[in-house]
């Protein structure tokens, strides 16, 4: 299975917003003898693998396909992964789960999919690391002194790059007109196509810039008190491809 990096963004936003935060842990790639390393002891199977960087240390997203229902897939990784296995808030149709083992602290995001109405897990693997913020991407305007970098995920060979941050005592509406002046003054365009162009409101506001065949595009919403808000942004290479998928 191929997967365009784009519709990973919103696996990783699930997956890194109930993990505390940057400064506490990163992901990594390490063996760990996890049962979702060998998805046949659930009845599934691994139908993607693919390499990231998140925070400055590798890590590898898995893709594991059960024929279950994520009802019945819940109780088998309960009972594969023991009580350590916690579910977290349920959001629509998807659930998170975090459990520790050792050292390593892992997490999944499981969602109905899949040939015959089964199930679909994403699973990350995480250990501890000492606390310092990861380094914001060259090339990428900050757009606040007041801005506190969360989470730098990339995928090199394909020209990936989501990038969030925190930004203090901010106005979505003044943070957006910030935004584009600095991106403005870094060469970027405001992109005017049927999916381009501005949008702003009290609670949110998005807008999307090219430069040289990279698009980028950034969310401004309220963050997780009335005095912060949460900024993304999202970079392709090639910026001829649709931006996000239908």
């Amino acid at each position: 299975m191929r997967f365009i990096p784009a519709r990973l963004v919103f696996v990783f936003l699930v997956l890194t917003a109930g993990a505390g935060s940057s400064f506490a842990r990163v992901f990594s790639l390490r063996p760990s003898g996890s049962v979702l390393e060998d998805p046949s002891a659930l009845g599934g199977k691994a139908v993607y693998s693919g390499r990231f960087i998140v925070n400055g240390a590798p890590c590898v997203l898995r893709l594991i396909q059960l024929p279950d229902t994520p009802e019945l897939a819940m109780r088998r990784l309960e009972g594969a992964l023991g009580g350590g296995l916690a579910w977290g808030r349920t959001r629509g149709a998807t659930v998170t789960g975090s459990w520790a083992d050792g050292n390593a602290h892992r997490r999944l995001l499981l969602i109905p999919g899949g040939v015959g109405g089964g199930s679909l897990i994403f699973a990350l693997d995480a250990r501890a690391a000492p606390g310092k913020p990861p380094r914001w991407p060259s090339g990428l305007p900050e757009v606040s002194p007041a801005q506190r970098a969360d989470w730098v995920i990339e995928h090199p060979e394909a020209g990936f790059l989501l990038a969030s941050a925190t930004v203090e005592n901010a106005v979505i509406d003044a943070l957006m007109e910030t935004c584009k002046a600095r991106f403005e003054e870094d060469g970027w365009q405001v992109h005017s196509g049927p999916s381009g162009g501005e949008r702003r409101g009290p609670n949110s506001g998005f807008a999307l810039f090219t430069k040289k065949g990279k698009a980028c595009w950034v969310q401004a919403r309220s963050g997780p008190s009335p005095q912060q808000a949460a900024v993304l942004f999202l970079i392709k290479a090639d910026s001829s491809a649709p931006f996000l998928p239908p």
